[in-house]
């Protein structure tokens, strides 16, 4: 945790206090006015701060105001209280407001407590040199706003008290009354050298001045009690727990300002009645946003704290990435020591395919691999309608026909029978009789189309393209091979119709006589034309 600074305005004064872990150092005073700057600035020089800078002013020129205002939101309610603050608050930009909640006196109205430094130069003079030395000026907070915060630590029973705290030269005293709503607040200069008995005394008699001003106000009833809570510690503190009782107008409650420090986490007070180190304190432990710093002066601040979260975010990728990298590095370690295991079973289970199959083993070796395959396959499974059956029946028959090879497929879905094509083999024409010829408004439509249900009929149409291999340039040994392979394809009840598109050798009239004089003598290419009729059921 860096070290804080603190700096304490007053109409007289500027207080410096260094604050951390808990402890503030003790103070260094500053004189308002030109010489008093001059030393504040050689000060700066000297010692430059290493941490933010908090200031906190406890001036005689703020202004408190409390009116009621339209409830409304979002952009307009910030236009709305900007344009009364200008209003209420000329030639200052140290204004701020505060909601009080809904008034109780006007319907659709919302109470709003309106404060500003009337004397700007006042700060701006102070403000000016931190900004000169690019300082990171976390905000501005007025001393008698805090006191709303530290309202809510003190035993109060009644809404309506009022607090007075020690502070540089002087007693600060602040009146609420209702839900912390600030009324009234004053500051007394105390005389030089009077000792506790004396200051008692004199804070009677100012509290006696201050109820008769509320109750001039009318803000309290004449002649009611007033609960009076005084901040205080040491012989302060023992005086006026002796001579409470003598007070009859109000309630005297002191309060121990070492405890209610203790509570906020102030681990030493520092010498002396003044009690501004802890608001210092409560400005830590709570977080109070700024009162009244516009946010071109918290720039630097703001860009600090932005560079921190950078750098803590990028902390958190090192760890993250290093404990992935960890996590690979074990992961990688253990594969690599499965590795030899794996590769051994791949060379027998290759080593055996190759003994198994040396043919196919060498024309695979010839093709192109299996990424023509795999992209096939990931086509056909987008597709409704897929070449599965067919593809399963060309397998297991070509199967049992070794030396014929596929080289390419062509294959579409037709609703009703094609008409036959191509020539026939041994004189049986297509090998299967169709079906009776489709009704004129049957036509060709989608196999997939229908009412939900029910069963359909489709026709798969493949042209198998092919080759005999190996080929010793036998051409009638090659034609009965693919007699053969035909054969046992209409043999399948599944396939409708087989018929040749080519053969590597048919003497018949209607036949397609591949090869010719500069025709390799290594290749017998064939192709059929295979339809298969299938049932299927309409999804629903």
């Amino acid at each position: 945790m860096s070290e804080r600074v603190f700096l304490f305005l007053s109409d007289h004064h500027l207080v410096v206090h260094t604050w951390w872990r808990g402890v503030f150092s003790d103070a260094v005073t500053f004189d308002q006015g030109a010489e008093g700057r001059a030393q504040f600035e050689r000060f700066l020089d000297e010692t430059p701060p290493e941490g933010p800078v908090y200031l906190v002013v406890n001036l005689t020129e703020e202004e408190i105001r409390q009116e009621a205002v339209p409830r409304v939101l979002g952009a307009n309610r910030t236009q709305l209280l900007a344009r009364r603050a200008a209003r209420l608050f000329r030639n200052t930009s140290f204004h701020q407001a505060i909601s009080l909640g809904r008034s109780a006196v006007a319907k659709g109205q919302e109470e709003v407590l309106f404060t500003a430094l009337t004397d700007p130069e006042t700060v701006k003079g102070w403000v000016e040199l931190l900004e000169r030395r690019s300082l990171c000026l976390v905000g501005i907070w007025s001393l008698t706003l805090l006191h709303r915060q530290l309202f809510r630590h003190l035993p109060v029973a009644s809404a309506d008290a009022l607090v007075i705290t020690p502070v540089s030269l002087g007693l600060r005293q602040v009146y609420f009354r209702g839900a912390g709503g600030t009324h009234v607040s004053r500051f007394i200069s105390l005389p030089d050298g009077q000792d506790p008995d004396s200051i008692v005394l004199f804070i009677h008699g100012e509290v006696a001045k201050i109820q008769g001003y509320l109750a001039s106000l009318r803000v309290m009833a004449f002649g009611s009690k007033l609960e009076v809570f005084i901040l205080c510690h040491g012989e302060l503190l023992e005086r006026l727990q002796e001579r409470r009782e003598e007070v009859s107008t109000y309630n005297c409650h002191p309060v121990d300002a070492v405890a209610l420090g203790r509570k906020l986490g102030l681990s030493r007070f520092p010498p002396g009645m003044n009690l501004e180190p802890l608001f210092g304190q409560l400005l830590l432990k709570e977080r109070i946003a700024n009162h009244y710093a516009p946010a071109p002066l918290l720039r630097f601040h703001r860009s600090a704290v932005a560079r921190l979260w950078i750098r803590v975010g990028s902390l958190l990728l090192l760890i993250g990435g290093m404990v992935g990298g960890a996590l690979a590095f074990w992961q990688g370690r253990e594969i690599g020591e499965e590795l030899p295991q794996l590769s051994l079973a791949a060379n027998q289970a290759q080593e055996a395919l190759q003994a198994e199959f040396p043919d196919a083993w060498q024309q695979s070796q010839e093709g192109t691999g299996i990424v023509p395959a795999v992209v096939i396959l990931d086509t056909l499974k987008g597709r409704a309608v897929t070449p599965e059956t067919m593809l399963v029946v060309l397998g297991q028959v070509m199967s049992r026909h070794p030396d014929l090879w596929l080289d390419g497929l062509d294959w579409e879905v037709k609703a009703t029978p094609p008409e036959p094509v191509g020539g026939s083999m041994g004189g049986q024409g297509d090998g299967r009789k169709g079906p009776s010829a489709p009704s004129r408004d049957q036509g060709e439509r989608d196999p997939s189309a229908g009412k939900m249900g029910e069963t359909g009929t489709s026709y798969q149409v493949t042209q198998f393209h092919g080759q005999v291999y190996p080929f010793s340039d036998d051409r009638r040994e090659a034609l009965g091979k693919v007699e053969r392979f035909v054969r046992d394809l209409r043999a399948r009840p599944e396939i409708h119709g087989v018929a040749p598109i080519s053969l590597p050798f048919n003497l018949n009239d209607d036949a397609v006589i591949t090869g010719g004089e500069n025709a390799p003598l290594d290749r017998a290419t064939f192709t059929l034309r295979i339809v298969m009729q299938v049932h299927h059921e309409i999804a629903p």
